[in-house]
C-alpha cells in the first residue's frame, strides 16, 4: 500500500514540472511576413500579358462613329439600253404607246401611217413581237401592217425576219405568196440577195414566182453572182426558173434597147 502511494506521488510531480516548463516559455508568435513577399496584382500564370493586351477596348469601340448603311441606287435611263440601242422590253413599251396614240386619230389614212411607222420602229428591235401585234385582229389592214414589219425587220434582223415569214407562210397559205414577195423585196433592198435566193429555193414551201423574183432582183444588181448561184442549184425546176430569171434580167428588152438608142 505504501509502495502504490509512492508511485502516484512521483507521477504527480512529473506532470507538475512539465506544465511549469511550458508556461515559462510563453505563447508562440506567428512568423513575420515581409512586404516583398506579397505578390503584385497582375495577370495570372494562366493568362499571358500579351493576351490581356489584345482584348478589345470596350470604351474605344463605343466611341467609334457608326458607318452609314450602304445605299442602292436605282438604274438610270442609260441602263435600259444595250450598246446605245433600246432593249426589247423598252422598245415594246414605246411602240405600244405610239400605237395607242395612233389609234386615237380620226383620219383612217393618218392612223394607218402612224401605226405602220410604230411597227417599223418596233421591228428594228424585236421583229417577232411586232409581227405578233400585226397579226392581231384590228380595224387596220393586216397585209399593210405585216409588210411594214417585214420591210423594216429585214434590214435590221434578216434571219429572224426570214424565219418569221416562213412560219407565217406555212400557217396562212392564202397570204403566203404576198408575204414571200414582201420578204424578197425587203431583203433585196438591203442587198441581202443571196439570203433572198436561199429562202426562195430551200424553204419548206417553194414557189417558182419567188425564185424568179429573187434571182431577177439579184441579177439586176450583181449579174455574175446571180448567174453562178442559179447554175449551182441542185433542184432542176428551181435551177431552170433561176436561170431564166437571171437571163431576162441581164438582157434588156426591146423597149430598153430603143430607149438606149
Amino acid at each position: 500500500m505504501a509502495m502504490r502511494n509512492f508511485s502516484a506521488c512521483c507521477v504527480l510531480l512529473l506532470l507538475t514540472g512539465t506544465v511549469a516548463l511550458l508556461l515559462s516559455k510563453g505563447p508562440r508568435s506567428s512568423p513575420e511576413v515581409k512586404p516583398d513577399a506579397i505578390p503584385k496584382s497582375g495577370p495570372s500564370k494562366g493568362t499571358p500579358e500579351r493576351l490581356t493586351q489584345s482584348l478589345p477596348n470596350v470604351e474605344r469601340e463605343r466611341s467609334r462613329p457608326l458607318l452609314p448603311p450602304p445605299t442602292i441606287s436605282r438604274p438610270s435611263a442609260a441602263a435600259t439600253t444595250v450598246s446605245g440601242k433600246p432593249t426589247k422590253s423598252q422598245a415594246s413599251k414605246e411602240a405600244l404607246a405610239s400605237i395607242s396614240a395612233a389609234l386615237l386619230q380620226r383620219d383612217a389614212q393618218t392612223r394607218m401611217q402612224k401605226i405602220c411607222a410604230a411597227l417599223s420602229t418596233w421591228a428594228q428591235t424585236d421583229v417577232d413581237a411586232a409581227g405578233a401585234w400585226a397579226l392581231a385582229p384590228t380595224d387596220i389592214s393586216r397585209d399593210v401592217a405585216l409588210a411594214a414589219v417585214i420591210r423594216s425587220g429585214a434590214a435590221a434582223h434578216p434571219l429572224a425576219t426570214a424565219r418569221l415569214v416562213s412560219r407565217l407562210s406555212s400557217e396562212n397559205s392564202s397570204e403566203a405568196v404576198e408575204l414571200g414577195h414582201d420578204l424578197i423585196f425587203a431583203l433585196s433592198k438591203s442587198s441581202q440577195f443571196s439570203l433572198a435566193a436561199v429562202w426562195a429555193t430551200s424553204g419548206i414551201q417553194t414557189n417558182p414566182d419567188w425564185i424568179a423574183d429573187a434571182y431577177s432582183r439579184w441579177a439586176t444588181a450583181q449579174p455574175e453572182e446571180a448567174s453562178a448561184s442559179a447554175r449551182a442549184l441542185p433542184d432542176l425546176g428551181a435551177r431552170e426558173a433561176a436561170i431564166i430569171a437571171t437571163t431576162q434580167a441581164s438582157t434588156p428588152d426591146d423597149d430598153s434597147r430603143h430607149q438606149s438608142k
